[in-house]
């Protein structure tokens, strides 16, 4: 069994780099800001989905059906990989 273990002051355990460290560094992140700022100045969205290691399927049909609310100033992309010229 694959057991967490920390070397060097870094956590070595399965979904500690995936996706789910990412979004818990991220909330950390906003607790932070929000200890010191109080309010969050801007309105945050958040979708999460659990698709991405197959393409994503249902996310542009998501996306279409649910455009209205997710209209935005801005966007952070979760991921990882390749982008369409294979970089």
């Amino acid at each position: 069994a694959f057991e967490p273990t920390v070397r060097d002051g870094k956590l070595y355990a399965r979904g500690a780099a995936d996706n789910k460290g990412e979004i818990a560094a991220r909330l950390t992140a906003i607790r932070a800001l929000r200890a010191v700022l109080g309010e969050l100045p801007i309105t945050l969205h958040w979708i999460i989905e659990g698709e991405e290691e197959i393409g994503s399927p249902h996310f542009g049909a998501i996306a279409s059906t649910y455009a209205s609310l997710l209209r935005a100033d801005a966007c952070f992309w979760e991921g990882e990989g390749f982008g369409p010229t294979g970089r």
